[in-house]
């Protein structure tokens, strides 16, 4: 007796039953037990803050992920003080975000009239978004 069965149905499964399984667990689970070492409530504060006209900067840092989750293009990235003084001269709302250790350095070290604005953990790190404008 004759069945029609086909040998490759069962891998089949178990491969569409993996990947689902796979899509949940990204999607759902991980954020879940990651969360505090995301950087998407940080993003979320940046994004109620800063608005279009403004120009946003990073000090010192990376960024990626906060340039991920804020969805902003032209963000301009500092690596001297020099450099960020002559940006917080402008006329313009601008802001910058660094780490609270470099914050608190540089406020020691320079005349910069800068605003703290909010300030997050992301994983071990604090930072702070600040403004050359209360």
């Amino acid at each position: 007796y004759s069945r029609n069965i086909n040998p490759e149905r069962p891998f089949y499964i178990i491969a569409a039953t993996m990947f689902f399984l796979f899509l949940y667990g990204t999607t759902f689970i991980f954020p879940q037990i990651n969360q505090f070492k995301s950087a998407r409530p940080l993003s979320r504060k940046i994004i109620n803050i800063v608005k279009m006209p403004d120009k946003l900067s990073f000090f010192g840092i990376e960024g990626a992920d906060i340039n991920f989750y804020t969805g902003f293009i032209n963000i301009i990235r500092f690596l001297r003080v020099e450099d960020l003084k002559r940006f917080f001269q402008s006329p313009d709302q601008v802001f910058c975000l660094m780490r609270l250790k470099t914050f608190k350095e540089i406020q020691k070290e320079t005349n910069i009239s800068f605003y703290p604005v909010t300030s997050d953990k992301v994983g071990r790190r604090d930072y702070v978004l600040i403004a050359n404008r209360q």
